[in-house]
């Protein structure tokens, strides 16, 4: 991201990193109870949070292929980069 934020004393990228855990609800309530404040005043990590649990959701209904893995496992390391993973570049925060 552009612009890294420090909201619910979370900076986006620790959002974005965090993602996944969120989705499966592998953090605490406390972790999970700043992740949700984050991501309500950060449009950034909302807009981008939002389509990367998209894309995590889709591939985790797809049947079990070995290729599933290997894209979420491209998928969070993109996140850890700050990055766009529909198109390889770095994301902005408009």
């Amino acid at each position: 991201m552009e612009h890294e934020r420090l909201i619910a004393g979370l900076h986006c990228g620790e959002v974005l990193a965090d993602l996944t855990e969120h989705l499966d609800g592998r953090l605490s309530r406390e972790q999970s109870s700043r992740m949700e404040e984050h991501l309500s005043g950060c449009s950034g990590c909302r807009r981008l949070g939002g389509e990367i649990l998209g894309l995590v959701r889709t591939l985790r209904e797809m049947p079990e292929e070995p290729l599933a893995a290997d894209v979420e496992a491209r998928l969070q390391a993109q996140l850890r980069a700050g990055g766009d993973p529909r198109a390889g570049t770095q994301a902005r925060d408009d």
